[in-house]
């Protein structure tokens, strides 16, 4: 099941939205810092120690986002791989690992919050609760993980075939869409937490493609498959090396 957290918003507004968010990490980070100078200050020791892992989780998320940003003008032959089947596109397993580093951190810092709470006195708050704190830090790390995709690091987030687009073959994103359907990257939407490309077929069906660790933007991937599903003949090239460098060449466009 996936669920949507915002509407759909075409793909330059998405690829602004997502150079924007780097800069949002950044000032989370500052600000985090700030508050926690505060909460020290204040003694609020179970607050502070979410607030550090907040800190910390912001900064690995600017550097990680901007160097995924880095890399969407840079050749894609790196990462497009031709396989039997097709053609695979195979990133950086970094920003996969780096995302369930965050939330194991977060949720080892839930627990810490809440142990905090039990054992070492604090000044009573509305927001001072260890327990409740730890608990509702838990629940978020619980409903994050849900949305982040189950595939081993340094498997292919999406695959062209000559019969369709397989989205996230393994994950639980998982979705084949036949060229006959003429997918069309309809923009970006934030889904399960995830920023993710909607691709919507001609009967209006809807599939998603988490984009957080891809170097490649919205319009590439709009181009790419506008590109197959308007030249149906072309895509019994894609399981070949012609087919792998008519992708590049499309992404890299």
């Amino acid at each position: 099941m996936h669920v949507m957290f915002d509407q759909i918003v075409d793909c330059e507004r998405g690829d602004r939205a997502r150079a924007h968010e780097v800069s949002l990490y950044f000032y989370g980070s500052v600000i985090s810092v700030v508050y926690s100078l505060f909460l020290w200050y204040c003694s609020l020791w179970p607050v502070l120690v979410v607030f550090l892992t907040f800190c910390v989780i912001f900064l690995v998320q600017n550097v990680v986002k901007g160097s995924v940003l880095e890399n969407v003008d840079k050749p894609h032959r790196q990462w497009v791989r031709l396989s039997t089947e097709g053609v695979d596109f195979v990133p950086s397993s970094t920003p996969a690992v780096c995302e369930w580093a965050c939330l194991v951190g977060l949720f080892l810092s839930a627990l810490s919050a809440i142990c905090v709470g039990q054992y070492v006195d604090v000044p009573r708050g509305p927001y001072s609760n260890g327990l409740l704190l730890g608990v509702a830090t838990a629940f978020f790390v619980s409903v994050s993980i849900n949305g982040v995709p189950r595939s081993a690091p340094g498997s292919a987030a999406w695959r062209l075939t000559p019969k369709g687009l397989l989205i996230s073959p393994y994950s639980q994103y998982r979705a084949f869409v036949d060229w006959s359907m003429k997918p069309q990257v309809e923009g970006r939407a934030v889904v399960n937490l995830q920023e993710c490309v909607v691709v919507k077929d001609s009967r209006g069906s809807r599939c998603y493609l988490p984009i957080m660790g891809l170097p490649m933007s919205y319009v590439q991937f709009r181009r790419l498959l506008g590109f197959y599903s308007t030249h149906p003949k072309l895509c019994q090239e894609i399981a070949s090396s012609k087919g792998a460098g008519r992708v590049c060449s499309l992404l890299d466009s």
